[in-house]
């Protein structure tokens, strides 16, 4: 949810982050830099660039008559608490509809708010496992495994800004709001289209198989030199296969029976993987490899490091790693969009709110509340 508020601050949206002292678990995740802590989360700061901050209590009624005020407002309200929690608030879509016609009204939870999973909680360790992309990943004959990554919060995300611009879209042609309701276990299940179509159309579950791949071979990462240095590689042709023996300097390896096609490969894959072992750990580095094997024709790339991408010429040159200037947390390396537009500048990125940074120009310019109520309001605590 954080990361398609940001997209859409990235597009030129105004994004305002309500939040609130009571609890701020998005504030609240390691690294930090800087202090109080809760300006200098490093996942916070990543998420949260180009949205403004306003920091009212949900916990009291005139708190939640604020963000109806702001709907009243708004083109767009996002939310991913659990499921029947913005009931409990009053700020449902029935309710804000009545405030709003034209309201366009995102809600994230984990399976969605009707089916027998409805009253699941899960977070993206729990998704991955009812979504199934566990059962497919992992080692020959091992078990399910996660994912090394967070991988159903941004895939939500991406799927929470289509649906919003579409619902946009929507509501220019026909003046209608709408009620989008997205499943984080079903976006995650989108992913395995492979695996659902072999159940489905054979009657069997996918194996596990590593870094392998069903038709391709080789079809794995190995290294070289360089310290924990590797290089993914991918053959999928006869031709490609072909390259890879000449730049390996092993020509005859193309007429070995074990390897002359994609079906004895796959069957000999471990001495496959020792023969181009050997070669790789004679290479330097991965860029080496990388680069006389991208000369050939054959699909190569390092597996790069965190480090690696951060510090990639490339990528800085297209624009995408950004510094990112944060009052409390610092100059740090941050990624930007991965999308360019023709013609148009790259987003000027700003750096994430301080926790209640922009609370005048929320409740002073946007709602017009006199500089007295807002020492009222802040004084009881419902701005808090």
């Amino acid at each position: 949810m954080p990361l398609s508020g940001q997209w859409l601050a990235f597009l030129g949206a105004e994004v305002l982050l309500i939040e609130s002292r009571v609890s701020l678990p998005s504030r609240g995740f390691a690294p930090f830099a800087g202090e109080p802590y809760y300006n200098a989360s490093g996942a916070f700061n990543n998420l949260n660039r180009n949205k403004r901050s306003c920091t009212i209590n949900l916990r009291t009624e005139e708190g939640r008559g604020l963000v109806k005020s702001l709907v009243a407002v708004a083109d767009v309200v996002q939310e991913n608490f659990s499921p029947g929690t913005m009931e409990k608030l009053g700020l449902d879509y029935h309710t804000l509809r009545r405030i709003k016609p034209d309201i366009i009204m995102l809600s994230l939870s984990a399976c969605g708010s009707t089916g027998p999973w409805r009253h699941h909680s899960a977070l993206h360790s729990g998704v991955m496992g009812l979504s199934g992309v566990t059962a497919v990943t992992g080692y020959e004959g091992g078990h399910p495994r996660m994912l090394g990554a967070m991988l159903p919060d941004p895939i939500s995300a991406m799927y929470s800004l289509f649906a919003i611009l579409q619902a946009l879209y929507h509501r220019q042609r026909t003046g209608q709001g709408q009620h989008i309701e997205l499943a984080m276990t079903e976006a995650l299940q989108t992913l395995l289209p492979d695996a659902i179509a072999q159940y489905t159309m054979l009657g069997r579950e996918p194996e596990r198989m590593g870094n392998r791949h069903p038709w391709k071979c080789p079809h794995n990462i190995y290294r070289t030199q360089g310290q924990d240095s590797w290089i993914a590689i991918a053959v999928s042709t006869d031709e490609e296969w072909q390259a890879l023996c000449r730049v390996l300097d092993r020509p005859e390896l193309a007429h070995d029976p074990r390897f002359a096609n994609m079906e004895t490969r796959r069957a000999n894959v471990e001495a496959l993987d020792a023969v181009i072992t050997q070669w790789t750990r004679g290479r330097e580095s991965q860029e080496e490899a990388t680069r006389l094997l991208q000369a050939a024709g054959v699909p190569a790339g390092p597996a790069n490091t965190v480090k690696d991408v951060v510090t990639d010429e490339h990528l800085t040159a297209r624009g995408f790693v950004v510094e990112d200037d944060h009052p409390q947390a610092g100059r740090r390396t941050m990624v930007g969009v991965p999308w360019r537009f023709k013609g148009l500048p790259q987003p000027a990125y700003r750096h994430a709110p301080l926790l209640g940074q922009d609370n005048d120009y929320v409740l002073l310019d946007i709602l017009g509340l006199s500089r007295q109520e807002v020492q009222r309001l802040t004084e009881a605590q419902v701005l808090y």
